[in-house]
């Protein structure tokens, strides 16, 4: 992902993911991560270094990401038209082929979310622009798969009310996810 785009920051703001999207703009350090997948340690979910054995917690999570670890729960409701649910939150029906069962391609959501319009910017359109962002983030950077090119649209529907989506405790997700 590239920088963030100043028009929705407000909106990541509000969400509480204003952090964790200026940090999945920063270039990654390919070899330092092919370092840390070497000394991960599946079986006990640590780093193997040589002073001592380390993991990830909710404080790592808070402070170096910025995702909030406390509140509502991150539970998605599954089930339901997930083309639907696209179109009413983002205003465009995906095709079929968009769709791997009920994960969206990020493929679909980078050719109608990359730029942000310069003419007609409306409050609505932000915050469709902004969902977009978001549920990237989630899909490429913070739930990913070995892949990083899909995301689950049930997280979609937490993404309506961006003021309540603040609240939930994505960083405990996050964590939960990666164990």
């Amino acid at each position: 992902m590239e920088g963030v785009p100043v028009e929705i920051f407000p909106h990541l703001t509000l969400a509480r993911f204003a952090e964790v999207a200026q940090l999945a703009s920063i270039p990654s350090n390919h070899q330092l991560i092919i370092v840390l997948v070497e000394r991960w340690r599946l079986e006990i979910y640590t780093f193997h270094m040589s002073p001592r054995e380390c993991t990830i917690t909710l404080e790592d999570i808070i402070i170096q990401i910025g995702l909030r670890i406390d509140g509502r729960p991150v539970i998605a409701p599954t089930g339901g038209d997930r083309a639907q649910i696209v179109k009413d939150l983002l205003r465009i029906r995906p095709p079929s082929f968009a769709f791997m069962g009920n994960i969206l391609k990020l493929t679909w959501l980078d050719e109608h979310f990359f730029h942000i319009g310069l003419h007609n910017q409306n409050a609505f359109k932000l915050t469709r622009f902004a969902r977009a962002y978001i549920l990237r983030l989630i899909g490429g950077f913070m739930l990913t798969n070995h892949s990083s090119c899909r995301v689950s649209v049930k997280y979609l529907s937490l993404l309506e009310d961006l003021e309540i989506t603040g609240q939930h405790s994505w960083g405990a997700a996050a964590l939960a996810f990666l164990y």
